[in-house]
């Protein structure tokens, strides 16, 4: 595509048998333009270490040229073709014909937001009302009564619709092309607000709360929700989908660092999420992001140092639990019954104590199996990061005394909720 605009004189010095040569098509300039951008979108992507393509673009489109760093707008039709005699030919050539005016086509980066400039803020975050409103869909007898007013139904039906919505986003991103699928992977705001809340907030196997199994074992949009999500991710992992769909092992792993593609809490959520249900493909999954970005290691290594002083923290707050508690035992000495037979005393600790505790035993719970779950799945990349700090020493510790001061704690709890709480500490105790 080396000449000049069409009609015009070609570079060559043979624009005017060129011109007699297409007006034997029985085409006028507006078809040929269609013509020819019709063929452009056709075009099929190439792999994002290969730079740049040509794609056409219509009039009024902001294009990145990855070349000079510069860009081209177009916003008046009646605009001189002087003004953007900047760019080289190869970057930039304009066609005037009919129709709805001008076209410009230009090179543009695989990686650019301009692919995605209709696409961005699509997904909306994922929150714990939706969780609740798949449970209440599902398990509604579980619920109390209040739940059943007009305001609640209302509100589950627009969380259930939420799903729909956010599924409907999901299996679009899935069947984009790799060019345009990693660039909303990193330009695009919402999708990885979205990622993040659905790691978050999405129920763990290991989760102790009312009717959690329906959202694993009953079929429907959350399940479905729940699968995309994870296509997603081992998609985003992938260094090569095809012949002419792939990436080098180093630039991928530099675009995922500088745009936040992965990130350790991200990888541990992955673990604790999928892994129970999918062992092979998520062990694959971080062993090559691991692979292709090792930054992450040290990333680890700060996350560990941080770990053993929570589990400090942790191990000085109920030993001053278990203190109070102890001082309440004391001054609750058993009283003998009328039959004769000692009563056992029972403690009663005030609502704000009983929140505090079920707080950190659901803490201690995530904890433990986010670390028995990353620990598992990324032993072989990740021992020597394990083995050189003192984790192994302060999940001992805590093991063998703060866990035994819960369980004891839990055991004394005359709530509704102590059952709860003891089946939290039993889970935590397995995955430590």
């Amino acid at each position: 595509r080396g000449g000049a605009g069409r009609g015009g004189a070609s570079t060559h010095g043979d624009g005017g048998a060129s011109s007699k040569k297409k007006t034997k098509k029985g085409l006028s300039p507006a078809e040929e333009d269609a013509q020819e951008a019709a063929l452009a979108r056709q075009r099929s992507p190439v792999s994002l270490h290969c730079g740049t393509r040509l794609i056409v673009v219509p009039r009024g489109i902001r294009v990145i040229h990855p070349r000079s760093q510069t860009s081209v707008e177009e916003s008046k039709e009646d605009q001189p073709p002087s003004s953007a005699q900047h760019a080289a030919p190869e970057q930039q050539q304009e066609r005037r014909g009919g129709g709805r005016g001008r076209l410009t086509t230009a090179e543009v980066k695989d990686l650019d937001p301009s692919w995605i400039s209709d696409l961005k803020g699509a997904f909306l975050p994922f929150l714990p009302s939706d969780v609740e409103a798949i449970v209440s869909a599902l398990a509604p007898a579980s619920l109390p009564s209040s739940t059943s007013s007009s305001s609640s139904v209302q509100r589950t039906l627009e969380d259930t619709q939420v799903m729909g919505l956010l599924l409907d986003e999901c299996k679009n991103l899935l069947r984009r092309q790799y060019s345009v699928f990693w660039s909303q992977m990193c330009f695009d705001s919402s999708l990885s607000e979205f990622i993040d809340s659905f790691l978050r907030y999405c129920p763990r196997s290991y989760d102790t709360l009312p009717n959690k199994h329906v959202w694993y074992t009953t079929p429907g949009p959350h399940r479905e929700l729940y699968e995309c999500v994870f296509r997603i991710l081992v998609r985003a992992s992938t260094l090569r989908e095809s012949r002419s769909d792939f990436c080098e092992e180093r630039p991928l792993g530099e675009i995922v660092l500088k745009h936040g593609v992965w990130t350790l809490p991200r990888l541990m959520d992955v673990c604790s999420l999928y892994y129970v249900s999918n062992r092979s493909a998520v062990r694959k999954l971080v062993t090559t992001v691991l692979r292709m970005q090792p930054i992450y290691l040290d990333h680890l290594r700060l996350s560990l140092v941080q770990t053993i002083n929570v589990l400090t923290t942790l191990s000085h707050n109920v030993t001053s639990m278990s203190a109070q508690h102890t001082g309440s035992e004391k001054r609750a000495q058993p009283t003998t019954s009328p039959t004769g037979t000692p009563s056992q005393p029972q403690l009663h600790s005030s609502s704000s104590t009983e929140e505090q505790l079920a707080e950190m035993i659901a803490y201690v719970l995530d904890l433990s199996a986010s670390l028995d779950l990353f620990t598992q799945c990324a032993w072989k990349k990740c021992a020597r990061v394990f083995q050189s700090g003192h984790l192994v020493e302060a999940v001992a510790l805590f093991f063998e005394c703060t866990l035994l001061l819960l369980e004891r704690i839990a055991a004394a709890s005359t709530s509704t909720t102590g059952a709860v709480l003891r089946a939290q500490l039993a889970a935590a105790r397995y995955h430590l």
